[in-house]
């Protein structure tokens, strides 16, 4: 994990927060805590604040842990404002370090996990410095960064692609950087290099590394897609049917392949946000027989149904995989409960409010992602 911006200098000597319901996972307390730097030193009733100590009353309030958000998509570097994407474009996350650090932080978000593209021929340690920079320079909240890699298939003779070797890896790891992000499952890169991910995720997994895995497949969605697109004059397309553009039968497809090549190569991975119960029941089953398979789910999956697609707003409710059913959502809140899903990411992707609901947006032709990392 990446500190932040935050020196030690700025820290006062020593915080204690008094009064406060404190709630972990003991169980609850009313005690006060002290702080010192930025570590939790002492838990008790009525502790004597130190010499220069600063004091904060929290009585009636909740005092929980900071939360981790293992899953956003923020930029390097600065955004300029007002931010300007063209119609008709898909341009993509528009939140840099700074802007989703304030709003972890008013959320009760200390940590947040961020995907960051890195090149097929970029050097890993030259990643690392960018990466690391970017964060010591702009962020607040702490970062954990993932690589976003998309190895690519070589001709016969040819040098092997860098992404598909362990020494790659070696290095990342060398430098804090102990995951990536598999974001291409569901496209046409992935089916067309489906031996290089084999290999990379071999060659990853040797040197450490968790992969975490956006699990629909390319050709079940582009289909349906191209489906809808030829009905009633290309209006199948709307986004109301969103939810028949990402059908379900792809993600379960998807995680089947990759817990296929979690058992043929040894790889650990995450499968990113887990949206039906169908495909809950994929882990389950591989968390059953032993496989290191992980589960994460984001907060809408939680709290919505595709009922959302039905209404005017319903472009401000696109990500994949979609929202699905109330049945869905009870098998995930028992998955939940019941150790199979292990983290919520939320998958925060920001667009300005206006550019989600550009009519020209269809089931091909959409902004995907919901800007709630807050």
């Amino acid at each position: 994990m990446m500190p932040s911006s935050l020196t030690q200098a700025q820290l006062p000597a020593e915080l204690v927060i008094r009064n406060g319901l404190i709630v972990n996972d003991t169980g609850r307390l009313e005690a006060d805590i002290r702080i010192r730097g930025e570590k939790i030193v002492e838990i008790a009733p009525k502790l004597m604040a130190g010499a220069g100590a600063r004091e904060i009353d929290a009585k009636g309030m909740l005092l929980l842990p900071g939360a981790i958000d293992t899953h956003t998509h923020l930029l390097l570097e600065p955004v300029v404002r007002p931010v300007v994407i063209e119609p008709g474009t898909n341009a993509g996350a528009v939140d840099d370090f700074t802007d989703g650090s304030k709003a972890a932080l008013a959320g009760g978000i200390t940590t947040i996990s961020n995907f960051i593209p890195m090149a097929s021929n970029e050097d890993p340690n030259a990643f690392a410095d960018r990466v690391i920079k970017s964060i010591e320079t702009y962020a607040i909240a702490d970062v954990y960064p993932r690589a976003i890699v998309r190895p690519m298939s070589t001709h016969k003779g040819a040098p092997p692609d860098p992404l598909t070797q362990k020494k790659t890896y070696d290095a990342l790891v060398a430098r804090g950087i102990v995951g990536t992000g598999e974001d291409r499952m569901p496209t046409e890169q992935f089916d067309k290099n489906s031996l290089a991910w084999v290999k990379k995720l071999r060659a990853s997994a040797q040197a450490g590394i968790v992969s975490a895995i956006h699990a629909e497949d390319y050709a079940i969605n582009a289909e349906a897609q191209e489906r809808l697109m030829s009905e009633n004059g290309g209006a199948g397309g709307t986004i109301h049917n969103f939810s028949q553009a990402f059908p379900v039968v792809s993600e379960v497809f998807a995680i089947q392949r990759a817990v296929a090549i979690s058992e043929a190569t040894g790889a650990p991975m995450i499968i990113d946000h887990i949206s039906s119960g169908r495909a809950l029941k994929v882990v389950e089953d591989a968390q059953r027989r032993g496989l290191p398979i992980y589960g994460e789910v984001r907060p809408q999956y939680l709290h919505a149904t595709s009922q959302k697609y039905a209404g005017p707003d319903a472009a401000l409710w696109l990500g994949g995989p979609p929202i699905r059913e109330k049945w869905d959502q009870d098998m995930i809140w028992d998955g939940i409960r019941r150790g199979v899903l292990h983290t919520v990411g939320t998958d925060h992707s920001g667009f300005p409010k206006s550019t989600k609901l550009d009519p020209a947006n269809t089931v091909v032709n959409r902004r995907m992602g919901i800007p709630n990392l807050q």
